[in-house]
Parts: structure tokens; C-alpha cells; sequence
């Protein structure tokens, strides 16, 4: 489930996929087409706090089509998108999050949504990294 998701978590970008402007919900709502299982579906939904930027867009309603299951499932594919740059380099939180704003400014909703939501996604991250540092052990 994590690998599918991570791997399709930015489909709604796609133009032919893109129809309300949220990408995680255009992805998620086009997975659902497909037939894809509903728990990648909504894992791409809410992906890497995706419930601030659609509260900031007034989709909020539309995303909660799919069930939001805070979890470590949820915290991983946080932490594959938020500790991977956009070419696929290993980077930091804080390296990614300044590429973020960077690369979209202030006025687009993803970085005001960091605002709202930058403890929660640094909060995922961390508690992935921790499950991983004693699965390495």
C-alpha cells in the first residue's frame, strides 16, 4: 500500500487528472476510477497535509470523500514526500520545505497550508525516522 501510494501520490498533477485544482484529491478521485484500492486512494488524498490546503481552497468537504487514517501508514508516505526533493534526492525536512516555498511563493495554498500544518507534517517525519532508526537496530 505504502509503495503504490508513494508512487502515485502526485498523479493530479497530470493534466488530463487535474479538475479541481487539488491535486491530491484529483489523484485520488481518478485512482478511484481506475479501481485502485480505496486505502491508496485515500492515502494520496490526504498525503503530506493535504486537509490544510483544501480547508484554504474550500474543498474541504470534497476531500473528506476519503477517510484520513492518521497513522504510521499515513506518517511514512508523509515522510517519502516531505524528505525527497521533486528530482528525487534524499533531502531534509527543512531543505524541502524551503524548496517548496521557494519553488510556489507565499500566495500559493500548499505554503500558506505550512502555516497551518508544518508541525504536523515535521511531526510525521520524525516519528517515521524514529521507526526507522530501530528497524535499524
Amino acid at each position: 500500500m505504502l509503495v503504490a501510494a508513494a508512487w502515485l501520490h502526485d498523479i493530479g498533477y497530470a493534466s488530463p487528472v487535474s479538475a479541481t485544482g487539488l491535486h491530491s484529491l484529483d489523484g485520488a478521485r481518478f485512482l478511484a476510477r481506475l479501481g485502485v484500492p480505496s486505502r491508496v486512494c485515500a492515502l494520496v488524498a490526504h498525503h503530506s497535509g493535504a486537509a490544510a490546503v483544501a480547508s484554504l481552497s474550500g474543498l474541504a468537504s470534497e476531500l473528506a470523500e476519503f477517510p484520513d487514517e492518521r497513522g504510521p501508514m499515513r506518517d511514512a508516505l508523509w515522510y517519502c514526500d516531505m524528505s525527497t526533493s521533486p528530482w528525487g534526492e534524499p533531502v531534509s525536512f527543512e531543505d524541502r520545505m524551503a524548496e517548496i516555498e521557494a519553488r510556489r511563493g507565499p500566495d500559493d495554498p500548499v505554503v500558506r497550508a505550512l502555516a497551518i500544518n508544518r508541525g504536523e507534517r515535521a511531526a510525521a517525519v520524525a516519528r517515521t525516522a524514529e521507526l526507522l532508526r530501530g528497524r535499524s537496530r
